[in-house]
């Protein structure tokens, strides 16, 4: 039987932790519509700030992004596809 850091409750290694879903922070976290994003600039553009220190989901075609750091308008437009010309 072990204790439970966060919440100071007793279990035992088969007994799973309960999660509280109020204590999840969301604000460690940036949406960005994905809808004119290219995957592939953003992630170069994660990278090159944050090396290997950033997650990236995608859900509903929202790019939610968590990293030390939020991301600039102008960064999120230097990650948009580029539009050709007629």
């Amino acid at each position: 039987m072990s204790t439970c850091a966060s919440c100071a409750m007793a279990q035992t290694e088969s007994e799973p932790h309960p999660i509280n879903l109020m204590e999840i922070n969301t604000a460690d976290y940036q949406d960005i519509v994905g809808r004119n994003i290219q995957l592939e600039k953003l992630k170069a553009l994660l990278t090159r700030k944050f090396k290997d220190d950033y997650e990236i989901h995608m859900i509903h075609n929202i790019y939610s992004v968590r990293a030390p750091e939020r991301l600039s308008q102008n960064e999120i437009e230097s990650c948009k596809r580029n539009r050709s010309n007629p």
